[in-house]
C-alpha cells in the first residue's frame, strides 16, 4: 500500500534551530505485489531493459577492413536427419530479408560438410557485409530445419543491434574470440576435431583488478645465501560484465570459458592494461550475481595468460 502523509502546518520548536513535525495519514492506496514490482523497474520480470540487451551490440564499418572494428557471430543449425537441411534467414526488425545460400555474408558450411557431424550446419556471419547491404539496425537470424514427417521448424537467434563502429560507441565493451574442440557433454554438438571459431562482444571490462603474481624458485647455498633459480611473473585479468541475458550467460559459462583457445580484446580507453587480441585461459569464476526483479546477471571471471613466458632462469 502507499501512504500519503499530511504535514502539520505548525511544527513544534525544540530549540532555536530544530523543529519536530507531526503528520497524519490522509489517504491509503493499495497495490498488488505485481503492481508494486512493475512500478519499481521497467524491466521487472521481463528483462527487456537496455542494460540486459546491451551485450547484443555489434559493430562494423564499410570503409576500413580492420578485424578489430568488424564483428562476427557464429550461428549453428542441426538437422534432424543426416540428409536434412538447414536454412539461415537474415531478419531485420523481425522480418525476413534474405536466405543466405552462399558466402556473401560470411563463411557458410552446410549440412554434410563435417564428416563427424553430418547434420551440423554453421554460418559465421560477417556484420560488415550486413552493414554494406542493409545498413544499421536490429538484426536476428531465423534458423529453419526440417522435421520428421515433413514440414519445417524455426529457431530465432538475436537480436543484434548493428551500428557503425566508432571508438566512443565501442567504449566499455570487451570482445572474445574462441576456438572450440572436444566434447561438451550437455551440448548436442560434438566439437571433437572441428576446431570451430566463435566470437561475441559483451558490455563489460577486463581492465580492472588485474593482479600480477610473482612466483619464485630459490636455491639455498651452504652459507645460507638464497640464490635465484627461476622467477616468474604471472598476469591475471578479471573480466566483469554488465547485466547479461540468460542466453549470453550460457554462451559465456557453458561454451566460451571452456574453449581450447580464447582471444580477448578490450575496448576501454582508460584501462591501464591494454589487451589487444591477447590469448588467455579461464582460471576462476569469481562471482555470478543475479537480480531480484529481472532475469539478468553480472558475471565476474578471472583469466590468466595462456602463454606464460615472463620467466627469468638461472640454472645451477
Amino acid at each position: 500500500m502507499i501512504i500519503t502523509d499530511q504535514l502539520n502546518s505548525l511544527p513544534m520548536p525544540l530549540d532555536g534551530y530544530l523543529y519536530r513535525d507531526s503528520f497524519g495519514v490522509s489517504s491509503i492506496t493499495t497495490q498488488t505485489p505485481t503492481g508494486v514490482i512493475t512500478s519499481l523497474s521497467s524491466c521487472a520480470g521481463s528483462c527487456s531493459c537496455d542494460s540486459c540487451n546491451s551485450e547484443n551490440e555489434v559493430f562494423a564499418e564499410s570503409a576500413v577492413t580492420s578485424d578489430l572494428r568488424n564483428d562476427k557471430f557464429k550461428f549453428f543449425g542441426v538437422a534432424l536427419v543426416d540428409s536434412g537441411t538447414v536454412d539461415f534467414w537474415l531478419q531485420k526488425n523481425g522480418i525476413d530479408l534474405i536466405q543466405i545460400t552462399d558466402e556473401s555474408f560470411g563463411e557458410l558450411l552446410p549440412s554434410g560438410t563435417f564428416a563427424t557431424q553430418l547434420r551440423l550446419s554453421t554460418l559465421f556471419l560477417n556484420f560488415q557485409d550486413v552493414l554494406s547491404n542493409y545498413g544499421e539496425g536490429t538484426y536476428s537470424m531465423r534458423i529453419e530445419t526440417n522435421i520428421l514427417g515433413g514440414g519445417v521448424t524455426s529457431e530465432f537467434v538475436g537480436n543484434f543491434n548493428l551500428k557503425i563502429y566508432t571508438n566512443t560507441r565501442a567504449e566499455g565493451t570487451t570482445r572474445f574470440s574462441w576456438f572450440q574442440n572436444g566434447r561438451i557433454l550437455d551440448n548436442e554438438i560434438d566439437f571433437t576435431g572441428l576446431n570451430i571459431e566463435q566470437q561475441i562482444r559483451f558490455k563489460g571490462n577486463i581492465g580492472y583488478n588485474n593482479t600480477p603474481e610473482l612466483v619464485t624458485d630459490e636455491h639455498e647455498t651452504s652459507s645460507h645465501n638464497f640464490e635465484q633459480i627461476q622467477d616468474q611473473v604471472l598476469y591475471n585479468y578479471t573480466f566483469e560484465s554488465e547485466p547479461l541475458s540468460f542466453r549470453s550467460s550460457n554462451i559465456l559459462l557453458k561454451d566460451l570459458i571452456l574453449g581450447n583457445k580464447i582471444i580477448v580484446t578490450s575496448y576501454n580507453y582508460f584501462n591501464h592494461w591494454v589487451l589487444t587480441e591477447k590469448e588467455v585461459k579461464a582460471s576462476t569464476i569469481e562471482e555470478v550475481k543475479d537480480f531480484i526483479f529481472n532475469k539478468c546477471a553480472v558475471i565476474k571471471i578471472k583469466f590468466a595468460e595462456r602463454q606464460r613466458n615472463t620467466i627469468k632462469r638461472n640454472y645451477f
